[in-house]
């Protein structure tokens, strides 16, 4: 089964950004999820420890972990919202 967005290693090689052509409500993913910072453009949130940086456009970035299975699983749940 095809994904629905990109995953890649960051230049830096210390953290991963997930990409999907989409728009995300970010009000309603504050709600959701234990958030950290909230600008009009971004989100920092914590699920399982693990700290995500949403972009309104649809770019997460996940730093300090590189279990490529864990950060599908929390993109999902994300873009499911």
């Amino acid at each position: 089964m095809k994904e629905e967005f990109t995953l890649k290693l960051c230049k830096s090689k210390d953290s991963y950004t997930v990409k999907k052509n989409t728009k995300l409500n970010l009000i309603k993913l504050s709600k959701e999820f234990k958030t950290i910072v909230k600008t009009p453009i971004l989100l920092i949130i914590k699920i399982n420890n693990q700290e995500i940086i949403i972009h309104n456009h649809g770019e997460l970035k996940f730093k300090n972990t590189t279990d490529e299975k864990l950060i599908k699983k929390l993109a999902k749940k994300i873009y499911k919202k």
